[in-house]
């Protein structure tokens, strides 16, 4: 009854009691193979969530197995929480289960309320549970009764949406930003900043030009923080396509339990202006060597203030303007707001050399590219004339 539990072996003696003269007394013994002898309790199994907030309680449930030939006594599992694997000396349970009388190759399963300690740090930790925590009972190895799991624990900030009005503007103008940022993670989010960034494509990158940034107060698990931006486009800023991109904790402050959601972008906003001609108006002949009136709209369909610039007329077997053609006449153009036009009326006249027949004469705006637009490719106008 009072074996302790262990490794043995079974040794046969003959002569036992050594009455016998023997003309060997050496070689009366032989042992058995080892004898397992006692109880083994082990965490066979352990389920926990992959993430936890500080403060929060979580639900942890383990299978203490008795692994040994022996009945084992009550017992106690206890869990903790590290950094690593291992249990750090002197360190104390956060939870514990009591464990009753388990029988040889039996087991004990409970699921078990442990709350993560309220000023735990943000980050990576290991929640670890210990059979027989307190070593109540005599086991056959010792050393195999923790189990561990991996859990993060802490935050999660992420860009819920993101929105910008309107979504075409110029250099100076101002656009809103809206946005709401939420804590996806089960711990609470300190104070943050949500930063803004202009960008020509969906992923933040270094070069792209910082706008604004907006203060986010604390948020609890699953609570959001809503809010809208004034921001002027920066001066210097191209024409082109752009994107709004927002940032969940802008300056990397927090240490979240995941890090690669932060960013969201919005949908896309042109930026600057975008000159064609919209009308023009030609006689439809006219003879080689003449003058004739031509009048053109030159419009600014894009958002932003166009600068000076020049539009200016050809003349074409078709209706492209050959490449290293010269214009045959041209007219200045001066600062257009957005949609806004410029209607002028110009004296063209028809190279005295023309070869009669037909041809089409075309208007392209902003000739020479003085303006930086939105879209290149749609400058020209063109009208059919007769010459003869």
């Amino acid at each position: 009854t009072s074996t302790t539990a262990g490794y043995y072996n079974i040794i046969a003696k003959a002569d036992g009691n050594d009455m016998i003269v023997e003309v060997n007394e050496n070689n009366n013994t032989k042992y058995s193979s080892t004898i397992k002898i006692g109880p083994d309790l082990v965490v066979s199994a352990l389920t926990i969530p992959s993430t936890a907030g500080a403060g929060t309680s979580i639900s942890v449930t383990d299978t203490t197995k008795n692994g040994g030939a022996g009945e084992a006594g009550a017992s106690t599992t206890s869990f903790y929480l590290s950094t690593d694997t291992t249990i750090p000396v002197g360190a104390q349970p956060i939870a514990s289960r009591p464990v009753g009388t388990i029988a040889a190759g039996a087991t004990n399963q409970a699921t078990t309320s442990v709350t993560i300690p309220s000023g735990t740090a943000s980050g990576a930790y290991y929640l670890i549970a210990r059979a027989d925590d307190g070593k109540a009972v005599g086991e056959l190895n010792e050393d195999n009764n923790i189990y561990s799991k991996s859990i993060l624990i802490g935050p999660d900030l992420a860009m819920s949406t993101v929105s910008v009005s309107p979504t075409a503007a110029g250099v100076g103008i101002t656009i809103t930003i809206m946005d709401t940022t939420k804590n996806n993670g089960p711990g609470t989010a300190a104070a943050s900043t949500t930063r803004f960034y202009l960008s020509t494509d969906t992923s933040l990158e270094g070069s792209d030009a910082l706008l604004t940034s907006r203060a986010i107060p604390a948020l609890l698990s699953g609570a959001t923080s809503s809010g809208s931006t004034a921001v002027a486009i920066p001066t210097g800023t191209l024409s082109g396509y752009y994107y709004i991109i927002a940032k969940a904790d802008g300056n990397d402050l927090i240490v979240e339990i995941n890090e690669d959601n932060n960013t969201k972008f919005s949908s896309t906003i042109k930026i600057g202006p975008d000159l064609s001609v919209s009308a023009l108006t030609v006689p439809t002949s006219a003879g080689a060597g003449t003058s004739i009136t031509v009048t053109d709209t030159t419009k600014n369909n894009g958002a932003g203030e166009a600068g000076a610039s020049t539009t200016s007329f050809y003349l074409s077997t078709d209706t492209t303007i050959p490449v290293g053609a010269q214009p045959i006449a041209s007219r200045p153009v001066g600062t257009i707001a957005a949609g806004a036009t410029n209607i002028g009326t110009t004296t063209v006249t028809i190279p005295s050399g023309t070869v009669l027949g037909a041809y089409y004469l075309i208007a392209r705006a902003d000739d020479g590219n003085a303006v930086g637009e939105l879209i290149e490719d749609n400058n020209t106008q063109y009208r059919s004339i007769t010459i003869k």
